[in-house]
């Protein structure tokens, strides 16, 4: 008996231990992998491109119409148009803001373009991308309904024939109208096509209300409504590479916009009258879910009904009174965007936003089942790895909302992929990314994507890491850049963390070569710092490093224009972009570079310079050397500098006004010309080669489809395409008649090489008998398929003819034929140069030189130079030197100084003083009007342009002036909008706090402590003889140590007006001693009821439900529970004495004591029995 009670015991304690042990928390296990369980969220806002709510701007004919709300006209009053969206709390719900307008809205002059000159435009826009919301347009062009005539009046005047629909309206077959439309496009496309700010465009805006609906065509004219939409469509899709476009799914152009999307042309599709039973049916559900869904299309919905608030009643007796009420109208067009498993559904304007924000269940409906919700359900990594080493990481993910990312659309390509990094642990940045090729646009709602991913690290240094994870875009350097529907929080880079990784294998990077010659096309990497370069941006030092972006192979910065592509290509934006060059060692440099600009089509030009650590060393006389947009010649730069160890040489490039065809080529040579220890020897400089192509006459067996032969003698962006049905292989001739050249080199340019460059050729040149091979299967493979130029060399042994031709074998026949922007044939004999400029600036000069308006010792130095240019004239050589020539000729013209008195220059320090002390106002948390604060900024880019052009102290007096105005008339807000449920906020004396997303606001009192804060929460009320009838919200106001107010505030809170009559409705505040509401009265108006209360706790407004309503009303002065205000006995306080959470848990208490219980009473049982026997 003894042996079973002692079993007994033991397996009692034994179960006791495990039971303790597995209901403890656990400890992490050092082990070879590490899976990771995200936390899901399953409700709220997750913002990501293309999807989500719709904000609406909708200038049609309710503009001018003057029973219309002015909040609906935001092409008049942009301010009055978002206060109405921001108040209502449809801004914080909603992901983009749409825009259907006229086209003369957006360009009301020929050239004259919104963007550029509209005020209230600006605004509009401004408002939209600082509160975070995407933009998304369509551009009508039918006159019907709208509010002004929708196609510019230049467009009639410049001849095309239309018709009166409201106002005019053009045929959509005329060629004027097509021709102004296409270049407008163009300009559109130049100015928006940017996927960081812009989600969609509704491409195609023909028809009434841009939606296909009543298109004329002019029969005296060739074309028809299929040709005016393939040159609309053509338009839009040259203009816009990289933005989402979406034709609208309507009228008789329904058929268009599916094939649009089904061939590929086009990536979304777009469909009204969501809502509308009379228009949209089950037919249609099934058609978007069945075929669309299938065939990886998403979908864009528009809710049908609109302008509905205003008149609803009237609304619906116009439309057959489908619904009797607002609240069922929104249930079934939420319910058909839900059913379509819609990616987008609007507000629309904002009165309707409003009604939404009453019914602000059916918004959050959307905004947790719309769209796309990536969820990553588990993720397994190793703790530990070896550099090189390839290794597996598993993830599991699903989708949870209904929609689909267009990730697989042409306009975006797949750049959406998901990523692992080892992070710096100390600065989160990544240290080495790894894209993976898991597409998230396959998953859709109700599957787990499982994925087993080889990864490696490459030649990362030993130490340890923080693995993480994202989905990056890799046209913006491997960014993270769709945010996860998960409560994890995210790095400063934005990534999602695993754990750590240790890695082991490479103790340091291997020191990097020393060289004594560097040349930025040469040493191109993708690694900052080999070969010395580095790719950098920003505007002030120190610059930031750009990422290297693997499949576009080009390096890429913060703004999407911020790129270095192979053969020094440079492109600025917001940011500079910047070559940097790390001097090895110290010595004397020389610097060599022709700057030019690549693209040549429009733009304004591009400034440069060249700055050693922080000093300017080129261009001496001027802040920026201007290069301008067609400048495709450039300037020659050779100078020379000292440099220590770790001396940084910046070549910086500035977008001068806008970032529009800003490419340009700076190949910077570097020399050191005293050499380095480990220099070697350098060769002679090779003869100068001369492009005698533009001399010959060129020919081709092979037809042409674009363009004329002749253009590839040219050094411009035109080029010239084989014929389709080219048969090869195929030749091209070059015969410079008489003249016989030295040479070794052809040089073949073209861009979209992948797609259309020559890929095997022979080179053979004429004996004067015959053809003869020098080059036979000569294999060129080209490495980009944009519209960047690509340049390939081909060398041989010197010759000399008078007749060379390039024999083509294969090419790139993407679409059916190859094709050239440029050949090049270098000669080493034809070094005449032409000395004419050269000649005409001495003349100059020497006309200059006789003029007694300028100082004696001016013209001294002039007629040195003179001297010095008539000298080398007969000597000069080389192209070098006769640029060196001409710019030291053209100094000496330009430091001619007059004889006049120069009037003392104007101290700008004041205006300067000023400038900086208004740029430091910020309006982050809008504590100013947009209007004042908008006009302050427009004040300071007026002082800054002031700068270059003050001449006079009235001058300067004036615009210290107009700034000192603008800095006065900041108009600070009284306003604190706070989020329910939010962190405490910091409230001023005397201010305002409104809860954002209702109608309720507390009016504070003066005596308020500085460094009061507030929170407040929402709460669900419900009480014996009350129904609840408005807003509830429980009130916390922490105060400093020791203070509080002695004044009134003034509460006053929402009530539902339609459902319950003013006299009716009452507050009533909780009595959390008696856990009873008591009634406190108010004054209710137009849906809100106000009181002035003491002091703060839970208030609501209710209604009584008994027949008895003669409540009585407390004295809020003395019936409040003091125990709501004091701190009590249980509260924890911090060392400022404000109450903390108890957020303990005695669930691990209770189980010791448990325990310990336990083991007392088997232990008494064994003792009681063993006594007993």
């Amino acid at each position: 008996m003894k042996k079973n009670i002692n079993k007994t015991l033991y397996l009692l304690l034994s179960m006791v231990i495990v039971l303790a042990v597995s209901i403890l928390p656990n400890s992490s296990e050092a082990a070879e992998t590490n899976t990771y369980y995200p936390t899901e969220k399953t409700t709220g806002v997750v913002k990501n491109p293309a999807m989500g709510w719709v904000l609406y701007l909708d200038a049609f004919g309710q503009m001018t119409n003057g029973d219309m709300p002015d909040i609906n006209k935001g092409v008049f009053d942009a301010e009055l148009f978002w206060n109405a969206f921001d108040t209502s709390g449809a801004t914080d719900k909603a992901s983009i803001f749409y825009i259907r307008a006229p086209w003369s809205f957006f360009e009301p002059e020929e050239g004259k373009y919104a963007w550029d000159h509209d005020p209230n435009y600006k605004k509009l826009i401004n408002h939209a991308l600082e509160n975070d919301l995407n933009l998304a347009f369509r551009v009508y062009i039918d006159s019907q309904d709208s509010y002004q005539q929708a196609t510019p009046e230049y467009v009639k005047t410049a001849g095309a024939k239309g018709y009166t629909n409201t106002f005019w309206t053009p045929y959509v077959n005329d060629q004027v109208f097509l021709d102004k439309l296409t270049k407008f496009i163009a300009a559109f496309g130049e100015e928006y096509d940017d996927p960081a700010k812009v989600d969609f465009i509704d491409g195609m805006g023909l028809g009434a209300w841009g939606e296909g609906h009543n298109i004329q065509v002019d029969s005296s004219q060739p074309g028809n409504v299929n040709t005016a939409v393939e040159t609309i469509t053509t338009a839009y899709r040259n203009a816009f590479h990289h933005v989402l476009l979406g034709p609208q799914q309507g009228g008789a152009l329904a058929s268009h916009a599916e094939d649009l999307v089904l061939s590929n042309e086009y990536d979304i599709l777009r469909r009204d009258s969501f809502g509308m039973p009379m228009y949209f049916t089950q037919t249609d559900v099934d058609y978007y879910v069945g075929k669309l869904l299938n065939e990886g299309i998403p979908l864009y919905a528009e809710n049908g009904w609109n302008y509905f608030a205003h008149d609803f009643e009237g609304y619906m007796n116009r439309n057959g009174n489908p619904f009797s009420t607002i609240r069922s109208m929104l249930e079934a067009s939420l319910g058909d965007a839900l059913a379509a498993r819609a990616n987008t559904f609007d507000f629309r304007v904002p009165e309707d936003a409003q009604e939404w924000m009453k019914n602000e269940d059916l918004v959050d409906e959307f905004i947790d089942k719309g769209g796309y919700r990536f969820v990553p359900v588990s993720l397994t990594a190793p703790t530990s790895v070896e550099s090189n080493n390839y290794f597996v990481v598993e993830s599991n993910w699903k989708n949870t909302g209904i929609g689909k990312i267009p990730n697989n659309r042409p306009a975006w390509d797949y750049k959406y992929k998901v990523a692992y990094a080892l992070l710096d642990t100390t600065t989160a940045a990544p240290v080495f990314t790894h894209v993976t090729d898991i597409d998230p646009s396959e998953w859709l709602k109700g599957s787990t994507y499982n994925y087993q991913s080889n990864v490696s690290f490459g030649n990362v240094p030993s130490g340890t890491y923080d693995f993480a994870y994202a989905i990056v875009d890799t046209t913006n350097g491997n960014k993270p850049a769709i945010n996860l529907a998960i409560t994890d929080e995210k790095t400063t880079s934005n990534w999602y963390k695993i754990g750590q990784t240790t890695v082991s294998g490479i103790e340091a990077m291997p020191p990097k070569p020393k060289f004594g010659h560097y040349k930025l096309s040469e040493d191109w990497g993708s690694v900052q710092g080999e070969n010395q370069w580095y790719y950098l941006e920003g505007n002030t030092a120190p610059y930031s490093e750009m990422s290297w972006d693997e499949e576009g192979r080009h390096w890429r910065g913060s703004y999407q224009y911020n790129v270095m592509k192979p053969n020094a290509y440079i492109h600025p934006d917001d940011n500079n972009t910047v070559v940097g060059w790390k001097a090895p060692e110290e010595g004397e440099i020389s610097i060599e570079a022709n700057p030019r600009k690549q693209n040549t089509s429009c733009g304004d030009g591009i400034n440069i310079k060249i700055v050693k650590d922080d000093t300017q060393i080129w261009p001496s006389q001027n802040e920026w050397q201007y290069l301008e947009a067609s400048d495709d010649e450039g300037i020659i730069h050779n100078l020379s500098t000292t440099v220590d160890s770790d001396d940084m040489i910046y070549f910086i490039v500035n977008k001068n006004g806008t970032d529009a065809c800003d490419g340009s080529i700076w190949d910077p040579t570097i020399k050191y010309k005293s050499g380095l220890e480990s220099q070697p020897e350098q060769p002679e400089p090779e003869p100068e080669l001369i492009n005698v192509a533009p001399e010959s006459k060129v020919s081709t067996n092979m037809g042409t489809s674009v363009g004329d032969i002749t253009n590839i003698l040219n050094d411009s962006s035109d080029s010239w395409s084989s014929s389709n049905s080219a048969t090869l292989p195929g030749y091209i001739t070059f015969d410079l008649g008489d003249k016989y050249v030295d040479t070794e080199k052809i040089t073949l340019a073209v861009t979209y090489g992948q797609g259309q460059g020559i890929t095997n050729l022979d080179v053979q040149y004429h004996d004067g008998n015959e053809w003869v091979s020098i080059l036979s299967d000569v294999s060129l493979q080209w490495n980009s398929n944009n519209s960047l130029l690509e340049e390939k060399d081909i060398t041989f042994d010197s010759i000399n003819t008078n007749k060379i031709r390039l024999k083509i074998n294969e090419g790139n026949l993407t679409w059916n034929h190859i094709a050239l922007t440029q050949v090049k044939w270098w000669s080493t004999h034809n070094n005449v140069l032409d000395l004419s400029e050269l000649e005409n600036l001495i003349k100059l000069a020497q006309s200059k030189s006789n003029d007694d308006q300028y100082t004696e010792a001016s013209i001294a130095v002039l007629q040195g130079a003179i001297s010095e240019a008539e000298s080398v004239l007969e000597t000069i050589e080389t192209k070098a030197d006769l640029s060196t020539a001409l710019a030291s000729l053209q100094s000496a013209i330009d430091r001619l100084e007059t004889n006049k008195p120069t009037p003392d220059p104007i101290d700008l320090t004041e205006l300067k003083e000023l400038i900086k002390t208004a740029k430091g106002f910020t309006n982050k948390d809008e504590s100013y009007t947009s209007a004042s604060f908008n006009s302050l900024q427009e004040a300071i880019t007026e002082a800054q342009a002031s700068l270059e052009i003050i001449k006079t102290e009235a001058d300067l007096t004036e615009v210290i002036n107009a700034l000192q105005v603008a800095i006065d008339q900041l108009d600070n807000k009284s306003e604190k909008k706070i989020e329910v449920g939010g962190e405490p906020t910091k409230v001023e004396p005397g201010s305002t706090v409104i809860i954002k997303g209702s109608n309720a606001k507390v009016l504070l009192p003066s005596d308020l402590p500085e460094g009061t804060t507030v929170t407040v929460t929402q709460v669900n009320g419900s009480g014996e003889g009350i129904k609840q009838a408005g807003d509830v919200y429980h009130f916390e106001f922490s105060y400093p140590e020791g203070q509080k107010p002695s004044g009134i505030f003034t509460l006053v809170l929402g009530y539902d007006q339609e459902k319950y009559a003013d006299d009716k409705v009452k507050i009533y505040y909780y009595n959390e001693g008696t856990s009873t509401w008591e009634l406190r009265g108010g004054d209710a108006a137009n849906g809100a009821i106000t009181l002035e209360v003491p002091h703060f706790s839970t208030y609501g407004v209710f209604v009584a439900t008994t027949s008895d309503n003669n409540q009585n009303i407390v004295d809020s002065d003395d019936g409040e529970d003091k125990q709501s205000n004091e701190q009590t006995g249980n509260e924890k306080q911090d060392d400022n004495g404000n109450k903390l959470p108890n957020t303990a848990t005695p669930m691990y208490n209770w189980i010791v004591v448990g325990i310990a219980l336990l083991i007392i009473g088997l232990g008494t049982t064994l003792l009681a029995t063993r006594r007993r026997h």
